[in-house]
């Protein structure tokens, strides 16, 4: 005789499996009956928890796996906590027979179908040819939407007894809420960080008071070494930020960029290195958000604001809204797109060339959109960029831009152009999700740099 709570139990799987298969018929265009579901708040929890698993699983695929981040699950927690909210407000307009439970079963089974589908045609997508991939990425975008939406009015509609009045779109309202705008919008969650492969073994220890109070010097001394600039305006000042200390590449591709804008743009005796890494702790200033701040200020002081551009190379992990700022056992604030503008506004600086090397970069364009602005990134707002390996010199986007592009040009629209096309060479050959490197140039920034090009071609003319 089977003991009662092994049957107990047998019974909630059972219920649970025929909810699920049942939540399959939501997301088609095929009849599904209110009576094909067995619901309790049992089973509402056990959906709800199987979407939860549903969408880190998706996500994981979508990010191109990497490092489980605790802090994306405590946003995807909170998300999912408003939409059961969402499901108890519908419950209450719409009145089903089982109340929450009722809406929150389907609501919940619904969204776990959805997310691999739509995963899944995301992925099909990519592997269209190269000139229809952006328009046909927008495309489905906008209709998976469509279809999330869809299947929740229908969960709403199927779970409430199929009325017909103005409270199925007030709860329908509701769950969409709840369940849409905290996964899209509110709480647009990152769950997997890129795998950092060929990490150190061991990282030196850092003394963290001494590290800090070494800081206002660090940072005062280096910017005592810059020079004014020449008379007449027209000079270029290099600023790099290296700010993920977990990997060496960072270090190595900032002091590339710093040497290569030292030889062959002029900037020698105009350029400045922040860099997180035990190796520089010593002798460099950290790459933090402070100290950025601290450094565009001392370069605004030695510049002709009205006439010196500043190239500003920021190099690290990244993920959307946000630049990984990392130095363990530092605890480090990240730097976002407007914390960077504002910086940029405050120190006076007008005319700017901003390169980012990170995953997600893209996003950092909208806010840092200026007249004389120009802002060369990685990858588009939602896609990872490559490289990022401790045993590296450059991630791919340093290599394609620092490593040939500008070596062989000045002009730094056209390297940019010039790496974006070898970056795309390089992760077709390799079968890589396209990057998609992104610039934005503002109207007066392609006379500004001719000017700049033919001024180094003087200085420079057999190069």
């Amino acid at each position: 005789m089977a003991m009662p709570g092994l049957a107990r139990l047998g019974t909630i799987l059972g219920r649970f499996v025929r909810n699920f298969a049942a939540s399959l018929c939501l997301i088609l265009p095929v009849p599904v009956r209110r009576s094909w579901f067995r619901i309790g708040p049992g089973q509402a929890v056990l959906m709800m928890a199987l979407a939860i698993l549903t969408q880190v699983g998706c996500h994981y695929v979508d990010e191109g796996g990497g490092v489980l981040w605790t802090y994306g699950l405590g946003d995807l927690g909170t998300g999912y906590l408003i939409a059961l909210l969402g499901c108890w407000i519908a419950a209450r307009i719409a009145e089903p027979a089982e109340g929450v439970a009722a809406i929150a079963v389907l609501v919940f089974g619904a969204d776990t179908w959805l997310g691999p589908m739509l995963v899944a045609g995301s992925a099909a997508v990519q592997q269209l040819p190269e000139r229809t991939v952006e328009w046909a990425s927008v495309g489905w975008y906008w209709m998976g939407l469509v279809w999330y939406v869809a299947a929740l009015f229908r969960a709403v509609w199927v779970a409430a007894g199929r009325i017909r009045s103005w409270r199925l779109g007030a709860g329908w309202a509701c769950v969409a809420a709840g369940l849409i705008a905290p996964s899209w919008t509110v709480f647009p969650v990152e769950l997997w960080y890129p795998a950092q492969t060929g990490e150190a073994e061991t990282v030196p220890s850092i003394n963290v008071e001494d590290t800090f109070s070494r800081q206002p010097g660090l940072v005062a001394h280096a910017l005592a070494a810059i020079e004014p600039s020449r008379s007449g305006g027209g000079s270029l000042y290099f600023l790099g930020f290296a700010s993920y200390a977990g990997q060496d590449v960072f270090l190595k591709e900032g002091r590339s960029a710093k040497a290569l804008f030292d030889e062959r743009f002029g900037t020698r005796g105009r350029s400045l290195l922040l860099v997180n890494n035990p190796k520089t702790v010593d002798d460099t200033p950290i790459a933090s958000v402070h100290n950025l701040a601290a450094a565009l200020h001392g370069l605004a002081k030695r510049m002709d604001v009205e006439h010196d551009i500043l190239f500003l190379y920021l190099t690290s992990h990244g993920s959307r809204e946000e630049l990984a700022v990392q130095f363990q056992p530092l605890w480090l604030n990240d730097l976002t797109p407007e914390g960077l503008r504002r910086m940029l506004d405050d120190a006076g600086i007008r005319w700017r060339v901003i390169a980012i090397s990170s995953c997600y970069s893209g996003s950092f364009i909208p806010a840092l959109k200026d007249p004389q602005t120009v802002i060369m990134t990685a990858a588009s707002a939602d896609r990872t960029s490559f490289g990022c390996s401790n045993e590296n010199d450059f991630t791919y986007f340093g290599e394609a831009l620092i490593g040939q592009a500008l070596r062989q040009q000045r002009s730094f629209i056209e390297a940019f152009h010039t790496a974006a096309g070898t970056i795309a060479e390089r992760e077709k050959r390799e079968g890589l999700t396209p990057s998609q490197p992104q610039i934005f140039v503002g109207d007066a920034m392609p006379d500004r740099l001719s000017a700049l090009e033919k001024d180094l071609q003087a200085v420079q003319p057999g190069d």
